[in-house]
């Protein structure tokens, strides 16, 4: 993980997949393909072939990527699953934080009441949740998390995490400590 903490805006493509219960058996068989590999189980995600295909309740996923645009990651997951689920591109409507280093953790802490410690979230695992006050799709990752919010919240999200991160950091700097994600 590196050591600075860094608040980065990926350019990322975001789609969100709704099934319905009469074809989601199929559409998993589907996305599974798609990403060679078994659906994660509960609340984690699987990444491959440039795409992070994450389970946010149990017939809806969101999935993420940082190779494509918006439009070619919806024609592909259309192509892919027809009309087993609805696609709705959101990379327009959202905005995608990432924060990495070792005061990630303790940043986030402060506005989510989502217990962050990595045996609860560990990488790769992701949660709809808040983050001040904001409804957000947060992804636990090795080096931090990803954050991603509408996109009419950005500027707001983007001046409290920078605000937090000063915080963050003098009180890491008052006390020594050093917090690890």
């Amino acid at each position: 993980m590196p050591d600075a903490l860094t608040i980065t805006r990926p350019d990322m493509a975001m789609a969100t997949i709704a099934v319905p219960s009469s074809s989601l058996a199929a559409a998993e068989a589907t996305l599974a393909q798609m990403v060679g590999d078994a659906l994660p189980a509960g609340l984690a995600s699987v990444a491959a072939d440039g795409l992070t295909l994450l389970r946010t309740a149990p017939a809806r996923f969101a999935v993420l990527s940082e190779t494509m645009d918006g439009w070619a990651l919806e024609r592909r997951l259309r192509a892919a699953l027809g009309d087993l689920a609805l696609v709705t591109d959101q990379s327009d409507g959202r905005a995608v934080f990432r924060i990495a280093g070792l005061d990630a953790r303790a940043l986030l802490e402060t506005g989510c009441a989502l217990d962050l410690d990595p045996r609860a979230l560990p990488a790769g695992d992701g949660r709809m949740t808040e983050v001040i006050g904001i409804g957000a799709l947060l992804l636990a990752e090795p080096t931090g998390y990803l954050v991603a919010v509408p996109r009419s919240f950005a500027l707001s999200l983007g001046d409290w995490l920078v605000h937090a991160a000063k915080a963050v950091a003098a009180r890491s700097a008052l006390s020594g400590a050093v917090y690890s994600a």
